[in-house]
């Protein structure tokens, strides 16, 4: 057998021969980077030194096409690299790899007990060798072969995968040229009818097929994997003896929802894994019919592939009719007995159910490319973020008792505690949790997550050995306490990298500055930057130190990261140390999804949220945060979605700021300081250019406080005349942010006033509730800062809720407030004011207001001791 290079080895390609044999193995060929693009590739030179008398390659039933025009004109001859795949080589003599020619029957001899080589040789002909010599075929039904014994020859197998056509000659002709050899479990022409039946349901089957491979693609590539992936729903059973349901009499309340344990080749030690139920008794629905509308086609999918049997990303999915799933089932009822079907019907009647409800029909041909196109695009955008709230009972640990593990090649799987405590020894683990315990740390198991702060080199290499050696860590999130040196971060690298870490955080803060001598350099911090390229990190995330970009070497040491989705940057980006850096992240990492920096202000004037939208296509969540501004954008192929900003002032936006704030995409604006007049026109003109703005948030001093309101209102008022597509907003003004420059202020310099104001859709209606708390009277001597209580509740008065005054409450406040309160009501539900400077006609007008106020519980009216108690039929002193 030929010599098999290391699976850990990312910088190559795996490849086995097609047809297979006795003797066939994985062969990994090294990639190369091409010069133009940066991409690993793989020469066709390369592979033919190993493969000599290769004609084709094949991933499944795709032909894998030379890079560039796909033709042999572009020299030198490569293809892309696929890492975690293993690509077929199509030999001379064998099929083209042309899906309508692809063999699938297979003769081969082994021993009478086959051993977990044969057992792999066969997982890639779809086949499960059992013991004994028994061969189990995943398809729509199980055949079972026993093995044939000849003395000259030893066990001779018959594998038979998915019937197409073709194989139908092939297979007869076998069996009459070995009609004396065949097992007995049945005769010849039991075998060809299953044969016929297996080549109808071709279609089906190879339907089946190409959907679970896309949403085991699917799976791969998604940045979070807080939630299971693979699971089923079964009717559940039947209490008190009743009679089994038929499907027309099934509910959407009557299932229950059981995820899958996603073992297979990378959970395997000496026996082969098989999906199989997780130890978990279920979950009933919450919302059931919205669960099904959200989730119908995906469930179909997933039932489709228990019922017929697939493989696809390194994983064997059985037929749950030919297997132990209707012992595990009973096994896992809450009602033990209530079962009174097969697991095959109850399938059958989930399948039924599910294509009643959503009006579905079982894919047949794939005659119809168009339909077939759109289901597969609808199951790659399936979200699975909030599928936990439709579970009951709610769960705080992870799903079905399920572990979360990563696979060599960076894919994520979910499997159940046995299979994930195969992958390490329990001393091993013991000896890992005391190594947290000492540096402050915590694991959660069931998800890999590791959050750990370290003092000193000589631990933190403790802990990377026994993170390597652990292999369950996929998110770490590490503090550097100590001055750590370039070799101590390359030491960190390297254990991230040999361990599959898969998110990483790490807080470099801690490190010192260094003062450099002239000519010298400190590139300590290339190697975590280099990370991002280390083909496992999917998120980074650095808290940077003060001068962690003057530490770091040429942008040009960056090299291309196409498997990193996240990237978080917490720590200012100097504008003179760190401008180089930005153009090459854009360039290098180039399958970003979110990306989230925090940058100099000078920024502003050159990479703006659309500049770098441009620059990265892949990009669905952007943050960009400046001094004193900021925005995160929501991106869906390179069309902006929705956005939000907070600035501190507006009369800071540049012209480029403004004109992203009046493009219409904002739903969030949060503006920190007083506008003032110069600002008003510009903020009428945000608020009128996005009708889809939901909320904004305006820092104000009190005496702006009406004024600001004012403007809101109209501008709304206005815009939903000429526009009737304005979504409902709620506008909350709030206590102004200070800036640093404003930090000696009075407290109580101004009112403290907060309103909340909600427009709802396509409407200048509204309802208002407002806190107002006057400041302290002695401010008011000073005369710098004018008294505009009265203005306040002269307008807004009626939307009062609590409402607090000293002794500064005079008999014109109590006056408007009756006005206002008159014409349009009250809301006050607290009152604490000082009734000192009222006189008999102040007091009669907050009497009125009080009796006006159905709301109000227990008036609080106390001026220097004494406590004023208000009765229906008028005042009375309280010592």
């Amino acid at each position: 057998m030929m010599s098999i290079v290391s699976k850990n080895d990312l910088f190559s390609q795996a490849f086995t021969t097609y047809p297979s044999t006795p003797s066939s193995g994985i062969i990994y060929v090294p990639t190369r980077s091409d010069g133009n693009t940066g991409q690993r590739v793989v020469l066709w030179d390369d592979i033919k030194r190993h493969f000599k008398h290769a004609e084709a390659l094949t991933n499944g039933n795709d032909r894998v096409l030379f890079m560039g025009s796909g033709s042999h004109d572009e020299l030198p001859l490569r293809i892309a690299h696929h890492p975690g795949l293993v690509l077929e080589v199509i030999m001379s003599g064998g099929s083209s790899g042309d899906s309508q020619s692809r063999q699938l029957l297979t003769l081969t001899s082994g021993s009478q007990n086959p051993s977990s080589e044969s057992a792999m040789l066969f997982l890639n002909q779809s086949l499960v060798v059992r013991p004994q010599g028994q061969v189990t075929l995943l398809g729509s039904h199980a055949i079972q072969l026993a093995a044939a014994h000849r003395q000259q020859e030893g066990a001779g197998f018959l594998a038979i995968a998915l019937g197409q056509e073709y194989q139908i000659p092939a297979i007869g002709n076998y069996i009459n040229g070995n009609s004396d050899s065949l097992p007995q479990v049945m005769d010849q022409q039991e075998l060809l009818q299953e044969i016929q039946r297996l080549r109808a349901q071709n279609g089906f089957i190879r339907v089946v097929q190409n959907r679970v491979q896309v949403l085991l693609a699917r799976t791969y590539e998604l940045r979070e994997h807080s939630v299971p992936r693979l699971f089923v729903i079964l009717p559940k059973p039947v209490l008190n003896g009743s009679q089994g349901r038929s499907t027309n009499r099934l509910s959407v309340d009557r299932f229950r929802l059981y995820f899958l344990c996603e073992c297979g080749e990378h959970t395997m030690a000496d026996t082969l894994h098989m999906v199989h139920m997780a130890r978990h008794e279920g979950y009933d629905l919450d919302k059931p019919r919205d669960f099904f509308e959200e989730y119908g086609s995906y469930l179909l999918t997933m039932m489709y592939m228990v019922k017929c049997g697939v493989i696809a990303g390194g994983v064997v999915v059985p037929s749950f009719d030919n297997t132990d799933a209707m012992n595990e089932l009973e096994s896992l009822q809450r009602e033990p007995g209530g079962l009174n079907k097969s697991i095959g019907s109850l399938i059958d009647d989930t399948i039924g159910f599910i294509q009643n409800l959503i009006g579905s029909t079982e894919p047949g041909s794939e005659a119809d490319v168009q339909a077939e196109h759109r289901t597969l695009k609808a199951l790659q955008g399936v979200d699975f973020k909030g599928m936990a709230s439709y579970l009951l009972p709610k769960s705080k640990g992870t799903l079905g008792n399920l572990y979360r593990m990563v696979t060599p090649e960076g894919h994520v799987k979910w499997v159940c505690r046995e299979h994930y405590r195969s992958m390490y020894q329990e001393s091993t683990a013991r000896q890992f949790q005391d190594i947290l315990k000492a540096n402050d740390g915590a694991l959660i198991e069931e998800t890999g997550n590791i959050v750990i702060k370290i003092a000193e080199k000589a631990l933190a290499n403790q802990f990377y050995n026994s993170m390597v050696e652990v292999q369950g860590v996929q998110e770490l999130e590490i503090t550097l306490k100590w001055n750590a040196t370039m070799e101590d971060l390359q030491a960190l690298a390297r254990a991230v990298t040999m361990a599959n870490v898969l998110h990483l955080t790490v807080d470099c803060s801690f490190i010192e500055n260094t003062w450099h001598h002239l000519g010298s350099s400190d590139s300590r911090f290339d190697s975590i930057l280099q990370l991002a390229s280390n083909g496992r990190i999917q998120s980074l995330e650095i808290k940077c130190c003060p001068d962690f970009f003057a530490r770091v070497g040429s942008p040009s040491s960056l090299a291309m990261a196409p498997r990193l989705r996240m990237l978080v940057i917490d720590g200012k980006i100097p504008f003179d140390t760190g401008y180089s850096f930005l153009p090459a992240i854009l360039d290098k990492y180039i399958g970003l999804t979110e990306l989230d920096l925090h940058l100099d202000g000078r920024y502003r004037k050159c990479w703006t949220a659309p500049a770098i939208i441009q620059r990265l296509r892949s990009l669905e969540v952007l943050k960009l945060d400046y001094e004193y501004f900021s925005t995160r954008v929501v991106i869906c192929r390179g069309t902006i979605q929705s956005a939000e900003m907070w600035i501190m002032r507006l009369c800071d936006l540049l012209p480029k700021d403004l004109e992203f704030a009046c493009a219409g995409h904002l739903d969030l604006l949060v503006v920190e300081n007083t506008p003032q007049v110069s600002d008003e026109r510009r903020l009428a003109d945000i608020l009128k250019q996005n009708p889809r703005i939901k909320n904004v948030m305006i820092g104000c001093v009190g005496a702006r406080s009406h004024i600001i309101i004012d403007l809101v209102i109209s501008t709304r008022t206005e815009a939903v005349k000429k526009n009737d597509n304005f979504t409902r907003c709620k506008f909350e003004l709030k206590e102004e942010r200070l800036a640093f420059w404003d930090d000696d202020r009075p407290f109580d310099a101004f009112d403290h006033v907060t309103s909340v104001v909600v427009f709802p859709a396509n409407s200048s209606e509204l309802t208002m509730r407002t806190r107002y708390i006057m400041r302290n009277p002695f401010r008011l001597l000073e005369g710098f800062y004018p008294d505009t209580t009265g203005d306040f509740i002269l307008k807004y008065g009626w939307s009062l809720e609590t409402f607090r005054a000293p002794s500064s409450f005079s008999n014109r406040h109590t006056e408007l407030l009756n006005i206002v309160t008159e014409l349009k009501g009250s809301q006050l539900k607290i009152l604490n004011v000082d009734p000192t400077n009222l006189n008999d006609s102040g007091r009669n007008y907050l009497s009125r207001v009080l009796k006006r106020s159905e709301q109000l519980d227990n008036p609080q009216m106390r001026s220097w001791g004494t406590k004023w108690k208000f009765e229906m039929d008028g005042w009375e002193v309280e010592e």
